[in-house]
């Protein structure tokens, strides 16, 4: 929907594997989730945590179970490409699925809005962004700084989205979060950000998440694409209703 709405594949300079390998990525960036965060996995030191030596533990886990069906010979869909193409795809792939780790948020968000700001880029358009890349190299991975940022706020999008969706996904999360603080207790393990159900304050949570992360994170894509300000006003929306939920309560 993004890539329509935005003509992000014109402006950005997409070619057809590119967009591939985005769809792929939005498709497979949870692939397998197991039902906990990073945190837990890494002070549990679990197998996907030595596996892949705590960093990013769930995106690379999620990456390379992707690859593992798509080697199938009856699920490769790359079986026609030549083999430099499928070797960039499969980058593309794995870049973007490691930028929806949170933990590379300020990372990423510091970097581009930076970037913007420093090539004066002007609004109705994001093909300005390559005014100075000079080699294809350097496009590529001006693209993919883009990808992997649409990508990594999409992930976050169901508090851009309207309250009601809003607030049914934030149930759904926050019973997964509960769940695992749950185990966490009963492991003898730290309860991770936001997993103790005992104290938790959903509303203001979840206000705090949208005004400090989810409004700045769109108000940036909204920037480049200013066809998607709509996720702004969701989400400014939402921020609305949870105060309402909270003086309710």
């Amino acid at each position: 929907m993004i890539l329509v709405e935005t003509e992000m594949i014109l402006h950005l300079e997409l070619d057809t594997n590119d967009v591939l390998s985005f769809l792929v990525a939005s498709l497979a960036h949870d692939f397998k989730h197991p039902g906990q965060t990073n945190s837990y996995h890494l002070n549990k030191q679990t197998e996907l945590a030595l596996l892949y030596n705590d960093r990013s533990i769930l995106e690379n886990y999620h990456v390379s179970e992707t690859f593992k069906v798509l080697s199938d010979s009856n699920n490769n869909i790359f079986s026609n490409f030549g083999k430099s193409e499928v070797k960039l795809m499969r980058k593309r792939i794995i870049d973007m699925i490691l930028a929806t780790d949170m933990s590379s948020h300020t990372k990423q968000y510091t970097s581009l809005k930076l970037k913007l700001e420093v090539q004066n880029m002007e609004k109705n358009g994001a093909s300005i962004f390559f005014k100075e890349v000079e080699t294809p190299s350097a496009k590529f991975d001006a693209q993919q700084e883009i990808l992997n940022y649409t990508l990594h706020a999409a992930d976050l999008g169901h508090n851009a989205k309207p309250f009601k969706m809003t607030r049914k996904w934030t149930e759904l999360i926050m019973n997964e979060f509960w769940d695992q603080g749950d185990l966490e207790k009963k492991e003898g393990l730290p309860v991770s950000f936001n997993c103790d159900r005992v104290d938790a304050n959903v509303p203001k949570g979840q206000i705090g998440f949208i005004s400090g992360i989810i409004i700045p994170t769109f108000q940036l894509l909204v920037d480049m694409f200013p066809q998607l300000e709509y996720f702004v006003i969701n989400a400014q929306k939402n921020v609305e209703e949870w105060n309402k939920v909270l003086a309710s309560s």
